[in-house]
């Protein structure tokens, strides 16, 4: 008798529980986000330092040894691109999403010079914006070592 209690307890439960389990499959838990007005733009590279010393070229932080300068945009849609040039003719070019959080933007590459990104090409800066000057800062973790990295940029 208990265990024939135990089964219509069990039984009359049974729908109560496939109907919480189930969800909405349709249902999109993806956040949108924006890109806070005052980072929206194009944005050229000013200077930057590295662990507090001047960095003398613009060719040690880029991404070949031949860039002189670069340009960051950010779009309202929380997307960015970046090109990189050598006597005003692109050198190399990315762009991705982005993630504003605060004073933190979590930036992902997507397309990297023509080409899909890594998986998981994800970096960190620390951003402020004051009149047309933008500043970001990032720590850099190598295998021995540690550096940080604070890029300034004029919005164009």
């Amino acid at each position: 008798m208990k265990s024939f209690k135990l089964m219509i307890a069990f039984i009359a439960i049974l729908p109560i529980l496939i109907v919480i389990g189930c969800s909405d499959d349709d249902k999109t838990n993806n956040p949108v986000y924006t890109t806070p007005a005052s980072l929206v733009g194009t944005w050229w590279y000013l200077s930057a330092t590295l662990d507090g010393e001047p960095v003398l070229s613009f060719a040690e932080i880029s991404h070949t040894d031949t860039s002189q300068t670069g340009s960051t945009t950010f779009n309202a849609n929380a997307t960015w691109s970046g090109a990189e040039y050598y006597e005003d003719v692109i050198v190399f070019t990315q762009s991705g999403t982005l993630i504003p959080k605060g004073d933190t933007l979590n930036i992902t590459r997507t397309i990297y010079n023509g080409s899909p990104a890594p998986a998981n090409d994800t970096f960190s800066y620390m951003w402020n914006v004051t009149g047309d000057t933008l500043s970001l800062t990032s720590t850099i973790y190598a295998p021995t070592d540690t550096a940080i990295v604070m890029a300034l940029y004029v919005k164009q």
